[in-house]
């Protein structure tokens, strides 16, 4: 006999599967490695064309954020990751700057709780 699942528990699994998979510990390197791809594939011209490179710029502003305020949020990490994946070239050219972060990137690590 098979047993079917309800549609319901098939739509959660699905939406719960699909938000990227980052931690408090690897939110830095998450975040550098999914903006470098974006950068790599635009040709952003204020960060290194390969991927590595680009992570070695990134990834001291992004730990220095998290060392400073440390309140870490994994739902807003999430939400930062899925916005990096998702904009366009023209959206990343404004973020090139090490120390500018999409909106919803500011409040992965909030200063002010």
């Amino acid at each position: 006999m098979v047993r079917r699942m309800p549609l319901f528990v098939l739509l959660s699994a699905a939406i719960l599967g699909c938000k990227p998979k980052t931690s408090e510990f690897t939110f830095p390197e998450d975040y550098a490695n999914a903006f470098c791809s974006k950068a790599e594939v635009c040709l952003l011209p204020g960060l290194p064309s390969d991927r590595e490179s680009c992570v070695e710029v990134m990834l001291p502003a992004i730990e220095a954020l998290e060392s400073d305020c440390g309140n870490f949020d994994l739902s807003s990490a999430r939400s930062c990751l899925s916005d990096v994946r998702r904009m366009t070239c023209d959206d990343a050219a404004a973020y090139e700057d090490v120390y500018q972060n999409p909106s919803t990137c500011d409040q992965v690590y909030n200063c002010y709780y």
